[in-house]
């Protein structure tokens, strides 16, 4: 009976110790466009964009930061300005909204944003959007 009962604690515990646990790999919020006709641009960016990616409305962006050991937040900004081209193109510029802290290490995160706002300006196609700083246009389909 002795040699049962071992072997069954035994496989209880293998059992309990074989579980994978995930820690902290949830999907990031997907947070909205700001469009402010007022917005103005700052020429300095305390981030590197290391990718990004529009799949449908949702603009995903890829990025490199110091700090973030009190959090971090980043916003999207359009000031509605287009250009008159055929498609017509608009910018998008990331602002980090970062709060002071002492903190130094290399921190990257993928940000999601929704930006089918801007399907209004074409409504009846493709806006190209360019994400300010990278040389390339994303194409926003209705």
């Amino acid at each position: 009976m002795k040699p049962y009962l071992y072997l069954s604690f035994i496989f209880v515990l293998l059992a309990c110790a074989s579980k994978n646990v995930t820690v902290n790999q949830t999907e990031p919020q997907i947070e909205s466009l700001i469009t402010d006709s007022k917005f103005q641009p700052s020429s300095a960016a305390d981030y590197t964009v290391n990718s990004t990616e529009l799949k449908d409305s949702t603009l995903t962006i890829n990025v490199t930061y110091k700090g973030g050991c009190n959090g971090y937040h980043f916003q999207l900004f359009n000031n509605g300005n287009m250009m008159k081209s055929l498609p017509p193109k608009t910018s998008v510029f990331l602002i980090h909204q970062a709060e002071k802290e002492n903190c130094v290490k290399l921190r990257t995160v993928s940000l999601k944003f929704n930006i089918s706002t801007l399907k209004k300006m074409n409504p009846r196609g493709i806006v190209m959007v360019k994400l300010d700083g990278q040389e390339s246009y994303m194409e926003l389909k209705r």
